[in-house]
C-alpha cells in the first residue's frame, strides 16, 4: 500500500514546492516557488505557528493580560512580551489589517474632545497650596497636558497654550 499526501503553501495555497533542507529538530523545510516563502508542515513550537502573532495582537487589544495570552495560545509569556515588543516598535498605534483597509479609502478627521480640572494638595503645610491642571481626552481618559503650579489665571493659561498642539 502506497500512502502520499500533497502539500500546499500555507501563505498561497500552491503545490510548487521545493525542499530546502531540515530544521535543527530535524523536521523537512519547504520552499514555495510561486511565492517564494518557506514553511514547515507542522511546527513544534505553537508560537511559530500561522496566525498566532495576529491572536497576540487582537488579545491584548481586547485587554487579555500576558499570562492569559500564553496560556490560551499554549506559548510562552515571555515569547508574548517579545512578540508585543517588536510589534510596538514596528507600529506603535497597533492598527489592525481591517483598520488598514478601511483608511486606504477612508479621510480621517482628528478631533478631541475634552476635559479640564484642577486638584490641589500642599506642601509642608496648608498654606503652602499646589495645584494641578490637568487636560484629558474624554473618549480614551488619555491626559492630554498638564500643569502644577499656584491656582493663578497665569498657571492655567499656561496649560492652554500648551493644548494647541492638539487644535484647541
Amino acid at each position: 500500500m502506497i500512502h502520499s499526501e500533497e502539500t500546499h503553501c500555507p501563505y498561497c495555497n500552491s503545490n510548487n514546492l521545493q525542499k530546502n533542507g531540515k530544521s535543527c529538530t530535524g523536521e523537512q523545510r519547504w520552499r514555495c516557488m510561486a511565492c517564494k516563502k518557506y514553511f514547515h508542515r507542522s511546527y513544534r513550537y505553537n508560537a511559530r505557528k500561522q496566525g498566532i502573532k495576529d491572536k497576540i495582537i487582537e488579545m491584548t487589544l481586547n485587554s487579555s493580560g500576558l499570562r492569559d495570552i500564553g496560556r490560551v495560545l499554549k506559548i510562552s509569556k515571555d515569547t508574548v512580551v517579545a512578540l508585543l515588543k517588536k510589534t510596538l516598535h514596528i507600529n506603535p498605534y497597533f492598527i489592525t489589517k481591517q483598520e488598514q483597509q478601511m483608511f486606504d479609502y477612508l479621510d480621517v478627521e482628528i478631533v478631541f474632545s475634552g476635559e479640564m480640572d484642577e486638584f490641589w494638595s500642599f506642601v509642608g503645610n496648608k498654606g503652602n497650596q499646589r495645584w494641578t491642571w490637568y487636560a484629558i481626552e474624554r473618549k480614551s481618559g488619555c491626559i492630554l497636558a498638564w500643569h502644577n503650579g499656584k491656582r493663578t489665571d497665569k498657571d492655567f493659561l499656561i496649560l492652554w497654550n500648551s493644548l494647541k498642539l492638539f487644535g484647541w
